[in-house]
This record gives C-alpha cells, sequence and structure tokens, in this order.
C-alpha cells in the first residue's frame, strides 16, 4: 500500500494510463514524468527499475540502473537477458505478463536484501562486461582489420549460429600491437552520433569511447546537441575542454525534432555537408557511425569519397518504434528507414552490435551482407 509508481517517458499510453489510475483511485500513488533528458535522479530514488518492454534491442536504461546498483525487473526479449541475468541480478518475465510483472515488482519491494544483493551483483556485471575502456579495445581492433582490409583480404571466420541453424560468416578482428597515432593512422576517422554528447547517454557511451580511441587514432566526433543543452556554455565548455585534452576534435551539430521526417532530414543534409567538408580538408579513412540517422550520412559520405563505413547499429530501430507503438508498420517512416535498413547492412565495410541475439537475427533480415565485412559484439 505504500509503494509508489513513477512512470518516465512520453509514450502513446500516456493518457491511457492516467486515466486509468484515476478510475482505479490510485491516481496519488502513481506519478507521470513525461520525458526526461536525465533519468538518473529518478533511477536514484526508487527501489526497484521496471522495463516491460514487449521488444528490446539492448536495453540501456537498465544497464544505466544496474550501474547505479539498482534492482532491475524485466522482459525476457531480445538482448535483455544477455543484461539481467534472471534471480541474479534482477529478474525476468514474459512480455506481455502483466501478472507476472506485478508478482516480480512486489517481491523486490518487500524484499529489501534481495534488491541490494541484487544491485551490488549488477553493477559487479556492468564493471566486468561493459567497462567503456573494454568496448574502445574491441572498437581499436575492429579499426586494425579495417586498415589490415585496405592493403589485403581477410579471410572469414565462420560462426556457427546455433544447433540446426544455417551458418553466418562473421569475421573477428585478430589481436595485434599497438602503435602510436604517427604509425598506425596518420588519416581521420569521423565518428557520428544522433544522441547529444550532453545528454547523459553521449555521456556515459559515447565521449568515452571516442576518447579511449583517440590514443591511437585520430578522431573528429560529430553530434547532434539540443538547443536546452547548448544553451548552458558552461557545460559546453568543460566538454570541449575534456576532448581537446584527449585531442578529439568535436564539431556540434543543432538536433531539430519537429516536424519529425522534415526535420531528421534536415538534420541529414546539415550532417552530410559538414562532413564532406572534413573529408575534403582532412585525410578521412573511416565514417564510424553511431545509429540510422548517423548511417544514413556515412553511406552518402561513402559513395560521394570512397570511405569506409563501420554501421554501429543500436538495434533494429525500425522494428523497435512498431513495437513501442510510435510508428505503425505500414507508414512512409516505418518502410523509408527499412528501405535505408538494408542499404547499411549492405554497404557497410563492418557492423557492430549491442548483442549476440542481434547477430543471430542477421541471417533472416533477407540481406546481402558481404561475407567479408568484420563483425563485433560491444
Amino acid at each position: 500500500p505504500a509503494a509508489r509508481l513513477v512512470f518516465v517517458g512520453q509514450g502513446p499510453l500516456a493518457d491511457q494510463l492516467s486515466r486509468l489510475a484515476a478510475r482505479l483511485s490510485v491516481r496519488e500513488a502513481v506519478h507521470f514524468v513525461g520525458g526526461q533528458t536525465d533519468v538518473r535522479e529518478y533511477v536514484l530514488a526508487c527501489d526497484v527499475v521496471a522495463a516491460p518492454s514487449l521488444s528490446e534491442g539492448f536495453g540501456l536504461v537498465l544497464l544505466e540502473a544496474m550501474a547505479m546498483g539498482r534492482a532491475c525487473v524485466a522482459s525476457r526479449t531480445g538482448g535483455i537477458p544477455e543484461i539481467v541475468e534472471d534471480g541474479r541480478s534482477g529478474l525476468l518475465v514474459p512480455p506481455g505478463d502483466a501478472g507476472g510483472l506485478a508478482t516480480a515488482v512486489i517481491r523486490l519491494l518487500t524484499n529489501p536484501e534481495m534488491r541490494r544483493e541484487f544491485g551490488r551483483r549488477g553493477r559487479e556485471i556492468v564493471e566486468a562486461r561493459f567497462d567503456s575502456r573494454d568496448a574502445a579495445r574491441r572498437l581499436e581492433r575492429l579499426y586494425d582489420t579495417l586498415l589490415e582490409d585496405q592493403h589485403s583480404r581477410r579471410q572469414p571466420r565462420r560462426l556457427a549460429v546455433g544447433a540446426g541453424e544455417e551458418s553466418f560468416e562473421r569475421p573477428r578482428a585478430p589481436a595485434i600491437g599497438k602503435g602510436s597515432k604517427d604509425t598506425m593512422s596518420a588519416r581521420e576517422t569521423v565518428y557520428i552520433t544522433y544522441d547529444g554528447l550532453l545528454e547523459p547517454l553521449g555521456q556515459s557511451q559515447v565521449v568515452s569511447y571516442v576518447i579511449g580511441l583517440a590514443r591511437r587514432f585520430r578522431m573528429t566526433l560529430i553530434s547532434y546537441e539540443k538547443r536546452s543543452d547548448l544553451v548552458d556554455r558552461a557545460r559546453v565548455a568543460a566538454l570541449e575542454q575534456r576532448l581537446r585534452a584527449a585531442e578529439v576534435r568535436w564539431i556540434p551539430l543543432r538536433y531539430h525534432k519537429r516536424p519529425t521526417l522534415p526535420a531528421t532530414m534536415f538534420d541529414v543534409l546539415v550532417g552530410v555537408l559538414v562532413a564532406l567538408r572534413v573529408t575534403l580538408s582532412r585525410s578521412v579513412w573511416l565514417v564510424h557511425a553511431r545509429g540510422y540517422v548517423p548511417s544514413v550520412i556515412a553511406v552518402w559520405l561513402k559513395r560521394l569519397r570512397g570511405v569506409k563505413f563501420l554501421f554501429d547499429m543500436r538495434g533494429f530501430w525500425a522494428d523497435e518504434k512498431v513495437d513501442a507503438n510510435h510508428w505503425v508498420q505500414r507508414s512512409i517512416k516505418y518502410r523509408l528507414a527499412k528501405r535505408w535498413e538494408r542499404v547499411f547492412f549492405e554497404d557497410a565495410d563492418a557492423i557492430v552490435s549491442l548483442t549476440e541475439e542481434g547477430v543471430r537475427a542477421f541471417p533472416e533480415l533477407g540481406y546481402r551482407i558481404s561475407r567479408d565485412s568484420p563483425i563485433e559484439v560491444i
């Protein structure tokens, strides 16, 4: 009876859920805080973090919650079981099982010792398996493979997708000796992200990765920042100083949200022009695109300038939008995203997936993925 439920986010069911809470006379115990740029304060204020996704590529919110020592309840779908270990760092329930979700949440709320133990183990898992330094090392290895491929063809290594399933070619990057920026590559790598570096996700993921890569590779980082973040000059200056100290060149662009499709198309056009200028003024060899929108820019750069393209996918974005009821499957946005998705997979010189589950789904897509394109799970 003393429990409080906090909904963070603004989805299509928000109004319906608010009316349901009022009808059940629990409105005072249910709080709708809408979309938030920084969810850390809400995660820290909670005893349990629930992510009842019907479909989920990776579940970064769970990763962040575990890093903060919070017990989690989540759906057993997509790549989530690779993050949350059922009965060890959280509890997993079947997707769409409302009763199972409620039972799991109540079980944790009424068992403080279990919550503390799950929180401790979750933090240990994040530190051991999702360390940004380890991710940067894996990306270094992938970059090395692409550098080698400029001079010679690599023989692919076969990966068995699963028992009784079709085998899928998955070349992996070799471990090779480290060198300096000058000895390994005097040329520039352009890293493009649609996530703002001034947002929590950008800080914890992108900035850490790129700074790690900058130890060996010359990095230009292009990001899309919200206006509300750019007006905070102190934070912008602090980030500029941090990146400059790591010898990372940062080009922040304005992010535009509405109207959705025209705004995104405008952002892509600006990104292509800015990145094209970088490739013309510097000797760029690789464009590392984090997500779908940056990958549109990378494809254009590959075709215009002949640079290599690394497709760093964040899950199957279009299908996740449909599963979350943000898009309709027959909509123009969905069909356009799926058409570009095919281009990304077929044009990519290398692919990064967040989970092994994602890699196992590649053969089902029906795309002509090159057997020579290395694939890494990071």
